[in-house]
């Protein structure tokens, strides 16, 4: 709130930092107290439109990288965008992973789809430029080949 005075933008990144890890420390708390529920056969279900993406953001906001922003969410749009083109049937998610790498803590974006897939022999030209894979398999899809 400010009262003892103004705040840093670093101290008010952390504040929110500290806030969110209180927010997952209850949540945690209330699974546990849930988990009772459940064992007793005592679930109150508390339905209510949600926003989901509000719900992804409140998860991963403690999960903070090094990294360029605008690539990173150019990637990811491609990635998605690319999904969603070749899912002619079933779903595209996106999935955030914690990893340990050898500099330190990293995450990893996985985006998964049903849909046509990618030869094993074409996977090696996924990455050069104006370049579209699929063969036979797949009808021709508009698109420069930048995607990925």
């Amino acid at each position: 709130m400010g009262l003892p005075g103004p705040i840093t933008e670093a101290q008010e990144r952390q504040l929110r930092l500290i806030q969110g890890s209180g927010r997952h420390l209850l949540s945690l708390i209330n699974d546990l107290l849930d988990l009772a529920k459940i064992e007793s056969g005592k679930v109150d279900l508390h339905l209510e439109p949600l926003t989901c993406q509000a719900v992804i953001e409140d998860v991963t906001a403690p999960l903070v990288v090094r990294g360029d922003r605008r690539m990173v969410s150019q990637i990811l749009v491609n990635l998605v965008n690319n999904a969603i083109k070749f899912t002619a049937e079933g779903t595209v998610s996106v999935a955030l992973e914690p990893r340990e790498a050898p500099g330190g803590p990293s995450l990893a974006i996985h985006v998964t789809d049903c849909g046509i897939g990618i030869r094993e022999e074409d996977q090696a030209k996924l990455f050069d430029a104006f370049r579209q894979v699929g063969g036979t398999a797949a009808p021709t899809q508009e698109g420069s080949g930048l995607g990925l």
